[in-house]
């Protein structure tokens, strides 16, 4: 079931981030504090558990546990199409200019890019836990934004991420997405990522780019993060489907394409 953060109510968006901040929430509470029948809370709560956005107990509910299948480790997650992500990492970094600020998600791809900016004084601002471990340059200036932190895709969200996000205008925007498609836009298999991508191209008075390998192209996960209309930039391989392509371009997305032949040109001289 696809939703995004624009499809889900008032109400029940509010008791996802309670939940994101305490972990479990409970009905007669719940009942109080938005002046409704605990009969409406139990149906609000039963409809965002077929949703897979929380698992009730009796009286409340607590945060779900993605299943491994479904979101994988970062790290399992950043060694798939290892190959394809170095080659985008490479031709977005030639995409970002001195003095930059950039936004960049949670994506493992995007991860790739510092390695690749060649001495650019350029300032990032990620929710991507992951990225303070990566090597980049002494004219990197890298901001974290804080936040709840997800162990399971290294991802900080909530509205401590949300608020950083807010005080910055960047002048590139980098995603990395689990899906992209001209009919549903760019898409993610966790609803708290949504709200912190969408704020990141709102805030945005540049380039909006989308850094996906081949496999990402053309595919659809359970939550919109934003329409294609908002993404100016796809940066991929020749390896993706060259009709979804076709079809991005229709909605006025450039498609830039690596030949995916350059990959053992191209990358031979990265440790």
């Amino acid at each position: 079931m696809r939703k995004s953060v624009f499809q889900v109510n008032r109400r029940q968006q509010a008791v996802l981030e309670q939940l994101e901040r305490d972990g479990v929430v409970y009905v007669s509470r719940l009942s109080q504090k938005f002046s409704v029948s605990e009969i409406t809370i139990r149906r609000d709560l039963e409809s965002m558990e077929r949703a897979h956005l929380l698992t009730r107990f009796h009286g409340g509910a607590r945060v779900m546990e993605e299943p491994a299948e479904t979101v994988p480790l970062f790290d399992e997650k950043g060694l798939r199409n290892i190959d394809e992500k170095l080659l985008i990492a490479k031709k977005v970094a030639e995409l970002i200019q001195e003095d930059d600020m950039v936004f960049m998600n949670s994506g493992s791809t995007v991860t790739h890019i510092p390695q690749f900016l060649q001495g650019k004084r350029v300032t990032i601002i990620t929710n991507n836990a992951k990225m303070s471990c990566v090597e980049y340059g002494e004219n990197i200036n890298l901001l974290l934004t804080g936040g709840v932190h997800n162990k399971i895709t290294q991802s900080l969200t909530g509205d401590l991420a949300k608020h950083a996000l807010e005080q910055v205008y960047a002048t590139v925007c980098v995603m990395g997405v689990n899906g992209i498609s001209a009919e549903d836009g760019i898409t993610t298999s966790l609803y708290q990522e949504t709200e912190i991508n969408n704020t990141m191209l709102n805030r945005c008075r540049g380039k909006r780019i989308v850094a996906a390998d081949s496999s990402k192209v053309g595919r659809t996960l359970n939550f919109i993060s934003a329409p294609i209309s908002k993404i100016d930039v796809l940066v991929t391989t020749s390896r993706a489907d060259p009709l979804e392509i076709e079809k991005l371009q229709k909605h006025g997305v450039e498609v830039l394409v690596v030949p995916y032949e350059q990959v053992h040109l191209d990358l031979s001289n990265i440790n």
